[in-house]
């Protein structure tokens, strides 16, 4: 069974999770992926290996680990590949293949455009 592990920086603020659950379950009623956990590098639970575990334990044979950042830095260049390692040489029978980023997409400039039209977002005066 393949399952989808979206990596999250994480955060201190409760937000984060809120905003990455919102998106997993968008993920998930398109109906292409139904096996799918989000994971943080840091500050949050589950951690990598967490995630890992949890998808393997519920059947997983093949885990593409999409990892939600827009640039390649040192946690999409270093320190996921690691913890993705790390977790791999738990289960062995399992596949874990690592994506880009998320990186550059037409639409990202479109919600940038609807935020600074005022549509959708409200506008506070600093």
């Amino acid at each position: 069974m393949k399952a989808l592990l979206l990596i999250a920086h994480g955060s201190r603020e409760g937000d984060c999770a809120r905003v990455m659950e919102k998106i997993l379950k968008k993920v998930k009623s398109s109906g292409v992926i139904g096996l799918a956990e989000v994971a943080y590098v840091q500050f949050q639970h589950p951690t990598i290996e967490e995630a890992v575990r949890s998808l393997t334990d519920s059947g997983a044979k093949e885990i593409l680990a999409v990892p939600f950042f827009l640039f390649e830095g040192v946690h999409v260049k270093c320190d996921i590949p690691h913890q993705l390692r790390k977790a791999a040489s738990e289960y062995p029978a399992v596949k874990i293949f690592l994506t880009r980023p998320l990186g550059y997409d037409d639409k990202l400039v479109d919600i940038i455009l609807v935020r600074i039209s005022g549509e959708k977002e409200v506008l506070t005066c600093i």
